[in-house]
């Protein structure tokens, strides 16, 4: 745990910061110090020490949260750790890419300043960022069966602090109603829906086409398997 009273690089900002995010929250004050991320050091780097936060993130294993949006909507115009990096030639490339591992004991992985071969096995698509702020890109359509969503081309954002799928509340509404095993066997709970897991393989395909290419999202995809005991 960061002890700035043991640092003798650490610099006091002091200004008091409240944090909201999709899940939890946090309070804290800004200060700067030399900040170390696998063995490399980023220099004069400004940051949050959290002082309280909610109980969401007392039941979560990650020590902190780093932020990788773009500087235009960072709080109080803090540069992120990563913008940082790429100013001090700390990184190779102005690049970073994410392995998330839907299995939680093998964790997953962030890689600064490329991209990691291991993870990667066919070329990528590129779509350009149509606003700086979150990684936010268009997206030409959504279709799932007969249906088509987003016919005219909608924005979509990429957002790692986020482990769902969001969008409007009546498109995901249809998206929904056309999984018919929800209808037939679902269970509502807590504003979750519950399907049989026998039956994930007759759920429909969810299809985003980026940069006129298919990115198909199969039903072991969108769906999160767990052991739930329900008591009727």
């Amino acid at each position: 745990r960061y002890n700035s009273s043991e640092s003798h690089t650490y610099i006091e900002v002091g200004t008091y910061i409240g944090l909201h995010y999709a899940v939890g929250a946090l309070t804290g004050y800004l200060s700067t110090d030399v900040v170390n991320i696998a063995g490399v050091n980023v220099q004069n780097q400004t940051f949050t020490e959290a002082v309280t936060r909610d109980l969401t993130f007392a039941f979560l294993s990650y020590d902190g949260i780093l932020g990788m949006g773009y500087p235009e909507i960072s709080t109080k115009g803090v540069p992120p750790v990563f913008t940082s990096m790429i100013e001090q030639g700390l990184v190779s490339a102005p690049v970073f890419s994410f392995y998330l591992n839907r299995n939680y004991y093998y964790g997953s992985e962030l890689i600064l300043g490329g991209i990691g071969p291991l993870y990667s096995n066919t070329e990528f698509t590129y779509v350009n960022v149509s606003h700086k702020g979150y990684w936010q890109f268009p997206i030409d359509k959504i279709k799932m069966r007969h249906m088509i969503f987003c016919e005219d081309g909608c924005e979509a954002i990429a957002h790692t602090g986020f482990s769902g799928l969001s969008g409007p509340a009546s498109e995901i509404e249809f998206i929904n109603n056309e999984i018919d095993s929800l209808r037939r066997v679902g269970i509502s709970h807590g504003g979750d829906i519950f399907v049989n897991c026998h039956q994930i393989s007759e759920l429909p395909n969810v299809t985003f086409f980026l940069n006129n290419k298919p990115f198909v999202l199969t039903a072991n995809d969108y769906i999160n398997t767990r052991t739930v005991n329900i008591i009727k």
